[in-house]
């Protein structure tokens, strides 16, 4: 197992022994200091000893702890224009006055991304630790004993912990998915001038059995993969042997009952052409490929891995089929109608995304995914896909009146297609609950498929056991 740690001095020797590189740095010495910066880059590759990003398992604990020292030396983060040019271009960030109670939070974003987009090339998202530490704003030490703060000593440690808790949420904004453990009790100051800090022994332990105990995330299957850009987006992709080279089909997962799942791996297993499956595995259950507290980051991470994935076998977006049912469905739609994708074959979507989780889902989906559930939100979640409506995809719609959500979260849909003169066929089919979508969507997508693509949908799975056949024989 290979462990990256960041700040590691609260690591105990024989988690030591497992590190292959860190950095014991505050985020305020990184975004200061080019050097440190020329030295993480350049001296990066030969610490990681796992270079594969779909091998790799490894852990990056992040430790907050030294900001509390770096806030209040001035000499450590100041930087020289010149200096802060070369590092961040077409940034206007002033470093030349910066009061430690109140810095300009700025900073403190660029370092975050500096350093999660360097680790994000070789570690999931999922497998990062922030340690999120509190001090106790009661007492503080003095000769291994504790001692009541005075008032002004407490609006200090106070405004010290309003400053980590903004960084942290900091984090959450530009790597959602990150793991935070809050460590709110146990850490004091002995030295409020110096910033001294002293743990409770047995706070140690935790720290350390929060970071062995960390299960890092496993691989689906063995030909899952992880494409990084500003998030790591997990995908399965495969590719067309000999017909429909021309033409992908993405498929986009609806909700599950468990962990997130590839949705029509076996419906599609026997079609010859490039298939592209996704993974929405960010917030709770999800975020319809969009993002968290109301950003689009991984919509932005999903379509750098589709531009890759169009790239490199050549095909032209609107040789684009995209597919889903419910949540699948609404991405599906969504991503198709956004950026032209040909064909979009779809369930049962939830077209007002915002009734939807603010009304017949669980409440904390929309908390995660809109930031809060304010009128507001709710109507800009509703006209997500009627503002980037286009009339040049071609949408296959499987909806049924029996369906328990149809009148909330569809019906409009079909008057907007209307209005806006889409290229909407709509095809309705018996079911009594919304879930029953999936028993009747396959059959659907297959009906359709099978005019889509060239061949005959059995010659992939002939000519496959053929191969099979043949290393047999001549293994």
């Amino acid at each position: 197992m290979t462990m990256v740690s960041y700040g590691a001095r609260i690591v105990d020797d024989n988690l030591n022994n497992d590190i292959s590189f860190f950095i014991d740095k505050s985020l305020l010495s990184i975004i200061s200091d080019f050097k440190v910066i020329k030295d993480i880059f350049d001296n990066y590759n030969k610490f990681i000893t796992l270079k594969d990003i779909n091998n790799i398992e490894g852990k990056l604990v992040i430790n907050l702890l030294n900001e509390i020292k770096y806030l209040f030396n001035y000499k450590d983060i100041f930087v020289s224009e010149e200096e802060y040019k070369d590092l961040i271009k077409k940034k206007n960030i002033n470093f030349n006055k910066i009061d430690p109670l109140n810095l300009d939070y700025r900073i403190y974003e660029e370092a975050i991304k500096i350093v999660t987009n360097k680790f994000l090339k070789n570690i999931n998202v999922e497998d990062i630790i922030l340690l999120d530490f509190r001090l106790d704003e009661k007492q503080y030490i003095k000769d291994n004993e504790k001692v009541e703060l005075l008032d002004n000593e407490r609006i200090l440690i106070g405004n010290i912990n309003k400053h980590l808790e903004k960084i942290s949420c900091i984090f959450k904004e530009i790597v959602p998915g990150i793991n935070i453990k809050t460590i709110d009790s146990g850490l004091y100051i002995s030295d409020v001038d110096k910033r001294e800090i002293e743990f409770e022994e047995n706070l140690l332990k935790d720290i350390n059995n929060i970071i062995k105990d960390f299960k890092t995330t496993k691989k689906g299957f063995n030909n899952e993969k992880i494409h990084n850009s500003n998030l790591g987006i997990r995908y399965y992709f495969k590719k067309a042997l000999f017909n429909n080279r021309d033409k992908l089909i993405i498929v986009f997962s609806a909700f599950s009952n468990d962990k997130p799942k590839y949705n029509y791996i076996n419906t599609l297993s026997t079609y010859d052409c490039n298939k592209l499956y996704i993974l929405d595995n960010y917030g709770s259950k999800g975020t319809y490929y969009l993002g968290l507290n109301g950003s689009l980051n991984i919509e932005t991470a999903v379509m750098s891995l589709i531009c890759k994935i169009v790239s490199e076998n050549n095909i032209k977006f609107r040789n684009i089929i995209s597919v889903g049912s419910s949540k699948g469905g609404t991405s599906a739609l969504y991503y198709g109608m956004k950026y032209n994708f040909g064909n979009i074959i779809i369930g049962a979507p939830q077209y007002k995304i915002g009734t939807y989780l603010c009304d017949l889902s669980i409440k904390t989906y929309a908390d995660e995914i809109f930031g809060d559930r304010s009128i507001a939100n709710r109507i800009k979640y509703d006209n997500l896909i009627r503002l980037i409506s286009n009339n040049k995809s071609k949408i296959y719609l499987l909806t049924s009146d029996g369906d328990n959500q149809y009148d909330r979260v569809l019906k409009s849909f079909e008057y907007v297609s209307e209005e806006l003169k889409l290229n909407l066929t709509i095809d309705k089919c018996e079911i009594t609950h919304h879930n029953d979508i999936a028993k009747e969507f396959p059959n659907y997508l297959e009906s359709k498929l099978s005019k889509m693509l060239k061949d005959n949908k059995y010659k992939r799975l002939i000519i496959e056991k053929i191969i099979e056949v043949f290393k047999l024989k001549f293994k």
